[in-house]
């Protein structure tokens, strides 16, 4: 938290000679606009439900009030019994220092309603706070005072004012609320000019729209937190875990509000539930890098560092950062956080069960087996290499089928002459394939034969 707010519009006239003279707004009359009381010091907001004030988060404190009405003695006062920060925002920053209170008791203020549309095309807006009129007057501030601020510059989190007035933000305006010519909220002011004399910053609204509509659902109507779950409520905190209910809740199709803020835009993500915007999308260019997208209907829809909509989706323009092979100096700076240091480009790990993209294989570098560009030589297995275990199962089925073949060819020859009168086992063709266990057989036929003719010629004898 900081000590003390940065607040309220006020306008300096220095004379020729002489003093210099404070010349601030104008009285409002506008009761949306409140004053807050809290340990971190004086400050501004606006009431956005009738339990509900819109204001800075580093105005939050241990304890605090809300006073309704244009000074002291003031209308009402009311307790501040919950508060809830922007979770993107960080202490110190200006981007995101958007916060709200529930108060114990309804107000009487009328709410005001967030900007619907885009807060970047505006050109002037009109603060009204509870500032010092006065910069060096602590006493000066407590009084609602409007005036109007011309916008020469914005990004996606700020407006930023003119430096040259003719109103500035002075201590105890940070929480204000800078309308638009419609009366809707279109932000809020959080850091200005120390001497209350120079440009200042308001966090913009506009986009936070769902968030705000959220934590008002939750604290104020009929699905607020009262003890009572509420029949036909979507996200009533008395029943629904991933409500605002101060718990959180892990696996939430929509961010549970009571959790740290999730992985933002273009972060690496595995799966939607990652991402804050449960939005992960593959890199059209690299099918091993997914990141964290928005939805969009043109460009300018998309947050940074996104710069194109790709079927509907938030992307790049060019070539997707960080992607497999882009060229790196460190891992960090790789979607796959891993920089082959060999060859200064992001790379991917593998092995036996991790199988490398086309047109790489998986080699082995002193990080471990890496993919790398195929362009030759050895690789690892498991990942599109293995070149010399397939030469060598080629060569092996090659010879193998050549003895097939040979043995065949044998048997088809023996065959062929038996029908022509040849020998068994002779070949015909002169290769050499006759086998000894055949012409032991035919010798022993032969011999045969002659013992039988030799004892029909040999004479007779008389038995007995």
């Amino acid at each position: 938290m900081l000590g003390t707010a940065v607040v309220l519009v006020v306008a300096i006239a220095r004379a020729a000679a002489g003093p210099v003279a404070v010349v601030g707004g104008d009285a409002s009359a506008d009761a949306s606009a409140v004053a807050l009381d809290s340990s971190a010091g004086p400050c501004s907001g606006v009431v956005v439900a009738p339990r509900v004030v819109l204001t800075a988060a580093h105005c939050l404190g241990a304890d605090g009030v809300v006073h309704v009405g244009a000074a002291a003695p003031w209308v009402e006062t009311v307790a501040i019994v919950a508060s809830h920060r922007h979770r993107a925002w960080r202490p110190g920053a200006s981007a995101y220092d958007l916060a709200l209170v529930r108060l114990a008791s309804a107000v009487t203020a009328p709410p005001r309603a967030p900007r619907a549309t885009d807060a970047a095309t505006l050109t002037a807006v009109e603060v009204i706070g509870y500032g010092r009129r006065r910069a060096d007057d602590p006493a000066s501030l407590g009084v609602r005072t409007a005036a109007t601020l011309t916008i020469v510059d914005r990004d996606a989190a700020l407006l930023y004012t003119a430096a040259t007035g003719p109103a500035f933000t002075c201590a105890g305006d940070s929480g204000a609320p800078a309308l638009d010519v419609d009366g809707a909220i279109a932000a809020l002011v959080v850091a200005g000019d120390a001497g209350c004399a120079g440009p200042s910053r308001l966090a913009r609204v506009d986009r936070e729209r769902a968030w705000i509509a959220e934590v008002v659902a939750a604290w104020d109507g009929p699905c607020a937190a009262d003890g009572a779950c509420g029949a036909g409520c979507a996200r009533d905190p008395d029943c629904e875990p991933c409500a605002l209910d101060g718990a959180c809740h892990a696996g939430c199709a929509a961010p549970d509000l009571d959790c740290p803020l999730g992985p933002g835009p273009g972060a690496s993500c595995a799966d939607d539930l990652a991402c804050e915007s449960r939005r992960c999308v593959v890199a059209p260019d690299d099918p091993t890098t997914r990141y964290c997208s928005a939805p969009c209907g043109v460009a300018s829809d998309c947050p940074a560092p996104f710069d194109a909509c790709v079927a509907q989706a938030c992307g790049y323009a060019g070539p997707t950062p960080g992607r497999l092979g882009s060229p790196c100096a460190a891992d960090a700076t790789c979607a796959s956080g891993i920089c082959d240091r060999g060859l200064a480009v992001c790379a991917v790990a593998c092995g036996v069960d991790d199988a490398c993209p086309a047109t790489q294989a998986c080699a082995s570098t002193g990080q471990g087996p890496l993919c790398r560009p195929a362009s030759g030589g050895c690789a690892l297995g498991g990942g599109g290499g293995g070149g010399l275990l397939a030469l060598a199962l080629a060569l092996g089925l090659a010879l193998r089928a050549r003895r097939s073949f040979r043995s065949s060819t044998g048997r088809r020859a023996g065959r062929l002459a038996s029908r022509v009168g040849a020998p068994r086992g002779h070949d015909p063709a002169g290769e050499g394939v006759a086998t000894r266990p055949l012409q032991l057989r035919a010798r022993a036929a032969s011999a045969a034969r002659a013992a039988r003719r030799r004892s029909r010629t040999a004479p007779r004898r008389r038995r007995g």
